[in-house]
């Protein structure tokens, strides 16, 4: 059925020969209309997809941002993150080994990328909130970790070994873990992919790390380092498209121990303070990272 069509400023009813006419003036944009109308069902479908809606028992998956990532406070954080392009990458054995008082200082005070690479989901751990081992204990602290991630503000990445429980050295811990290399290349990897300008290795790679993974994430962390920019180490890696990369530093950390009350000045060359304040937070940057650090419940890191 045809509605009758009038023109701008006439009252009067068009003719049949008009209304032919007006027909085919409009055709052109009728059959535009018709075929735009497919594109914007689909870019409806994508906003619909990407665009977040609020936590519920139907959408369990999408976690509220904090506080300090929205409005003001969160803006002030991205134009921060604007003025540096700095890379950091953490090396660490275990969720929980992390450095969360510097992930965050570098990440939220400095603004640099920060990448946390946990060799392990610590499925070998000890567990304070229940019975369950194993893969299903590796599922609960990957949770866990990626809740303390919110607050230090980076990226997690992990490797394919697995936590076997406790180590009493480096060597155990490699003939466990059927080597080097299965740790190291996929170490290698996250650091050609990502690209960090400081490599942070959490352990020292000695016998005072005390546990065998603390000590290999060090050793592996430390050969890393050179391998990454060696074409010739994991060349998979590189027919697959990925390039050699050099990081411009490398630091080594637990230069004297855990729980040592003073360390001499010569033990170390970089000290950071962890304890200064941040308004965007409203709190110390070591006081943030231990509220991410209380997710870590099967830990007992929740009092």
């Amino acid at each position: 059925m045809l509605v009758p069509i009038r023109e701008k400023n006439n009252h009067l009813p068009m003719t049949k020969d008009q209304r032919g006419a007006r027909r085919q003036r409009l055709r052109p944009g009728s059959e535009f209309c018709l075929a735009l109308f497919p594109i914007l069902l689909l870019v409806g479908a994508w906003v619909a997809q990407v665009t977040p809606t609020p936590a519920s028992p139907a959408n369990p998956a999408f976690v509220d941002p904090l506080p300090q990532d929205t409005g003001a406070a969160g803006l002030k954080q991205t134009l921060v993150r604007l003025g540096t392009t700095a890379r950091l990458m953490q090396d660490v054995a275990h969720p929980d080994d992390e450095d969360g008082g510097m992930l965050t200082l570098e990440s939220r005070g400095k603004g640099a990328t920060v990448l946390l690479l946990t060799l392990n989901r610590g499925e070998g751990g000890q567990n304070k909130i229940g019975s369950n081992l194993f893969d299903v204990l590796g599922v609960l602290r990957t949770l866990e970790l990626l809740g303390a991630d919110r607050y230090y503000g980076v990226e997690q990445r992990f490797t394919r070994v697995a936590d076997f429980g406790f180590s009493k050295n480096a060597d155990e811990t490699f003939q466990k873990w059927q080597g080097h290399d299965v740790a190291l290349g996929d170490m290698v990897r996250v650091i050609r992919t990502f690209r960090p300008d400081v490599l942070v290795a959490r352990f020292s790679g000695t016998d005072r790390d005390g546990h065998g993974h603390h000590q290999a994430s060090s050793i592996l962390t430390q050969e890393a380092f050179r391998a990454a920019a060696d074409s010739k180490r994991f060349p998979e890696q590189i027919a697959e498209g990925l390039l050699p990369w050099q990081a411009k530093k490398l630091y080594i950390g637990n230069v004297c121990g855990f729980g040592a009350q003073t360390c001499p000045a010569e033990n170390y060359t970089v000290k950071l303070n962890v304890g200064e304040k941040n308004s965007l937070l409203g709190m110390s940057y070591i006081q943030f990272a231990l509220e991410g650090l209380r997710h870590q419940l099967s830990q007992g890191a929740g009092g």
